[in-house]
């Protein structure tokens, strides 16, 4: 039976994982987005290449555990299959799904900034938990409290869980404090945020679903790029989107078990992976230091 491990990635720097779609909007490069939702993801491919791409280069992972994880990549298949005579492209062992996005780091009047998300977000991460990890035994808590938060989402653009009065948060000061008005019950969600979200509640704010969309889809930053010519002249001039720095992903790594024992290269990548000392580049422009992250294991 495969098993799963669900891991967080937090942007250290501007983060730019390209969609490769062509635009004739004022923005050139979009990020990566949920084509039906229009929330920004990280696709699986492009999460994968990025940890082949830094384990092979930072050597942390020998060729065996390479091709076992990530599978044989064209060049060295042909290779061995001119020695051989046989030809293995597998695509290694290692199941890696998408990132999706779990917050989204906002300006605010009152402080620097809020993780922002939605119920819709929360409800999509617990449901993979469920499926993937357990069931959280505050998993009726969370749900409790997410049925009085809902209904109040109708009369107010966002709702946070620390008593501030004239928040704004971006362009919205339709905000609310929430509390379930039960110390046990708050106490329990609070700690179920920490737990199984990584979510400190008093930086939280809970926006409407279609907010919370439409903020992905048009209010990212966008950062311009520019090409000088030897004569000082602009020879392209190009505008990015990108994720800002302190946006949380979520995502999850499971090993395929073929074998009856393992030979233990996943339990080393899940390692290093989650190393507090690792640093590891996901997406375009490494050399003016876009996507740089932090990942850790929930």
């Amino acid at each position: 039976m495969n098993s799963f491990n669900l891991f967080l990635i937090e942007s250290l720097t501007p983060m730019h994982v390209g969609s490769g779609d062509i635009t004739y909007g004022v923005v050139d490069n979009l990020v990566q987005r949920n084509p039906v939702t229009k929330i920004p993801v990280i696709n699986a491919s492009s999460l994968k290449g990025s940890m082949r791409e830094h384990f092979e280069k930072n050597k942390k992972l020998d060729e065996a555990e390479i091709n076992y994880l990530f599978g044989k990549d064209l060049k060295t298949a042909k290779n061995d299959d001119e020695k051989t005579g046989k030809s293995d492209y597998s695509p290694g062992r290692m199941i890696i799904f998408e990132a999706n996005l779990l917050t989204l780091p906002l300006r605010s009047s009152q402080k620097v900034y809020f993780n922002t998300t939605s119920p819709q977000v929360l409800k999509d991460y617990l449901k993979y938990y469920e499926l993937l990890i357990k069931k959280p035994d505050e998993l009726e808590t969370f749900n409790n409290v997410l049925k009085l938060l809902i209904p109040k989402l109708e009369s107010n653009d966002f709702v946070i869980f620390e008593n501030l009065e004239k928040l704004e948060i971006e362009d919205f000061d339709k905000g609310l404090y929430f509390t379930t008005k039960n110390a046990e019950s708050d106490k329990q969600f609070s700690n179920f945020l920490k737990t199984v979200f990584k979510i400190d509640i008093s930086s939280l704010a809970i926006f409407k679903d279609e907010y919370f969309s439409s903020i992905c889809e048009s209010k990212l930053p966008v950062i311009a790029r520019n090409n000088i010519g030897d004569d000082g002249t602009s020879k392209n001039l190009f505008y990015e989107e990108v994720l800002p720095r302190c946006t949380v992903l979520y995502f999850y790594l499971g090993e395929e078990k073929v074998q009856p024992t393992s030979n233990g290269y996943y339990d080393k990548i899940k390692k290093y992976i989650a190393d507090e000392k690792e640093v590891i580049q996901i997406g375009a422009n490494y050399s003016i230091g876009y996507g740089f992250t932090k990942i850790k294991e929930v």
